[in-house]
């Protein structure tokens, strides 16, 4: 369960961080079935795992979850289950939207997208008699060691609470 100041940094900064959250032999584990279905074409599938068609040298696999037990033992986790809950509600149920990797070439990132200034569905929160509602709540986990001249995922602390788009985006 998220702690009093897990509470106020998630509500601060739209995230947190949980070091530590998956083993090893569990990230081992992931990688090692990652590595056998890299041979896949650009656009097919294999059982409902699907590799996208992209113009870059990255991969991206979606259905994630459908590679098998150690994939969906992240659905549940642990380490994150009761700060999904939390920040979801808790109350109305979860629901998956996507589970997907993707593996990166030097160079090639996605771009920066969404912020709260759009006001999807998605994206919306609110907080109410001491309980967050939050449209969507990802879990991000890196399967390797990623340093800042990778390209890392960027997050923009109390971006989702912004009415109006960053001038440069």
């Amino acid at each position: 369960v998220p702690t009093e100041l897990e509470n106020y940094l998630f509500d601060l900064q739209g995230y947190l961080l949980l070091e530590d959250a998956v083993t090893v032999d569990h990230l081992s584990c992931l990688n090692g079935i990652l590595e056998t279905y890299l041979d896949m074409a650009q656009d097919t599938w294999r059982g409902n795992v699907h590799r996208v068609l992209d113009n870059t040298l990255s991969v991206h696999f979606y259905n994630i979850f459908e590679m098998g037990e150690a994939f969906e033992r992240l659905i549940d986790h642990a380490s994150w289950i009761d700060y999904v809950n939390r920040f979801v509600g808790g109350d109305d149920g979860l629901c998956i939207d996507e589970s997907f990797a993707d593996i990166r070439d030097q160079g090639y990132a996605s771009p920066l997208h969404s912020g709260g200034h759009k006001r999807r569905i998605r994206t919306q929160f609110r907080f109410h008699n001491s309980e967050f509602r939050c449209g969507q709540v990802n879990i991000l986990l890196a399967l390797t060691d990623v340093r800042e001249c990778d390209g890392p995922t960027m997050i923009i602390p109390g971006s989702h609470k912004s009415n109006l788009p960053h001038p440069a985006f």
